[in-house]
C-alpha cells in the first residue's frame, strides 16, 4: 500500500512540474532584467552566469530541462545551452535533497508546485497540497543560499548558481494560478475540501492536467502564456508594483496566498462532468473564458517580473 502511494504521488509529481512555458519565463525575466539594469543585483547575478556561459533566461528555463534527462530527444531549443551531462548531473545532484525517501527525479520535480485547495484563504505550512519542499519552501531554501545562510530546510540546492537558476524559476511558477491553488474534485465532479474531508490520489486534479476542455487540459491551456510586449508602458505598471513587506524569506508565502486567490478566481466558475478513466479525468462543462483567462496571465507574468526583480534586490542590495 504504501509503495502503491508512493508511485501515485511520483506520477502527480510528472504530470506537475511543467508551468508557463519559454515563452512565460522569457517574459518575466525580460521584466525583471529591465528593472534592475545598472543595479548590483544586476552585476551580481552576471558574476554568478557567466562563467558558465548563463544568461538570465538560460537560467530561468533550466529547472524544465531537467525534465528531458533521459529521454532520447535533445529537448526544446531552450535546453540546448545545456549538456546532457550537466542536466544529468544536475538531477543527480538532488539525491537526498527532498529527503531520504524521495528520490532525485521526483525531488526537483515537486518544487515546482504547491496544491492548495482553493477553498483556503492562504498559504501555510501542514494544509493539504503543502510539503515541506514544494514551490515556497524551495524558493525559501534558494533565497537563503544566495544571502549565505543556511536553507530553513529542503531542497538542497548544490552551487548559488543553481539556487538563482531555481529562483528565477520558481518566482514565475509562483504566479501561475494552477501551480498555487488546486480543484479537489470526487467522482461525481463536485467540489471538496481536503483539508476537512477524506480524500486521496483520486480526487487530486494534478495541478488541472486532469481537467479536460476539448483537446487540450486546463494545466496546458494556463501554461500557453500569450505574447506580451515588455514596452515601456509595461514596466511603468511593474515598477508600480508594491514591495513587499518583512524579510525577503517570507515574500514567497504572501505571493502564493495572492496566487491562491487568483486560481480560485480562475477556477471556482467551472464545473465538470463526473470522473472517467484510471487514473481519473474530469470533462469541463462551463463555457471557456479565454478573454478573462488571458487577462489574468498578462497580469500574473507582469508581477512575477517585478516581483523577481524585488526579490534580486532585496538579495542584492
Amino acid at each position: 500500500m504504501r509503495c502503491a502511494a508512493l508511485f501515485l504521488a511520483l506520477m502527480l509529481a510528472a504530470l506537475q512540474a511543467a508551468a508557463w512555458g519559454p515563452r512565460g519565463h522569457q517574459t518575466s525575466v525580460a521584466i525583471a532584467e529591465a528593472l534592475i539594469a545598472g543595479s548590483r543585483a544586476e552585476r551580481e547575478l552576471r558574476a554568478l552566469l557567466q562563467p558558465a556561459g548563463w544568461t538570465l533566461a538560460d537560467a530561468a528555463q533550466r529547472p524544465d530541462c531537467l525534465r528531458g534527462v533521459g529521454r532520447p530527444s535533445s529537448g526544446p531549443p531552450e535546453c540546448r545551452v545545456f549538456s546532457a551531462d550537466d542536466l544529468a548531473a544536475a538531477v543527480a545532484g538532488f539525491e537526498g535533497a527532498c529527503g531520504p525517501r524521495i528520490p532525485p527525479e521526483a525531488c526537483h520535480r515537486r518544487l515546482h508546485y504547491t496544491d492548495v485547495a482553493i477553498q483556503r484563504e492562504a498559504w501555510r505550512p501542514g494544509l493539504a497540497g503543502t510539503r515541506e519542499a514544494d514551490i515556497v519552501g524551495a524558493l525559501g531554501a534558494a533565497i537563503a543560499v544566495l544571502q549565505d545562510q543556511p536553507p530553513p530546510g529542503p531542497p538542497r540546492f548544490a552551487s548559488k548558481r543553481e539556487a538563482l537558476a531555481w529562483l528565477a524559476h520558481l518566482v514565475g511558477d509562483l504566479h501561475q494560478p494552477l501551480h498555487v491553488g488546486a480543484l479537489y474534485l470526487d467522482a461525481g465532479g463536485q467540489p471538496i475540501d481536503p483539508d476537512h474531508t477524506p480524500h486521496g490520489p483520486t480526487h487530486d486534479t494534478a495541478g488541472g492536467n486532469r481537467l479536460q476542455l476539448g483537446e487540450r487540459n486546463l494545466h496546458s491551456l494556463w501554461d500557453a502564456a500569450p505574447p506580451i510586449s515588455v514596452n515601456a508602458a509595461l514596466l511603468a505598471e511593474a515598477r508600480a508594483l508594491p514591495r513587499p513587506s518583512g524579510a525577503a524569506a517570507g515574500w514567497p508565502a504572501q505571493w502564493a496566498s495572492e496566487t491562491l486567490g487568483v486560481a480560485r478566481q480562475a477556477l471556482s466558475p467551472l464545473r465538470f462532468s463526473p470522473a472517467r478513466g484510471d487514473p481519473p479525468q474530469w470533462t469541463q462543462r462551463s463555457p471557456d473564458d479565454a478573454a478573462t483567462r488571458e487577462a489574468l496571465q498578462r497580469r500574473q507574468l507582469l508581477r512575477a517580473g517585478a516581483r523577481l526583480a524585488q526579490l534580486l534586490q532585496a538579495i542584492w542590495p
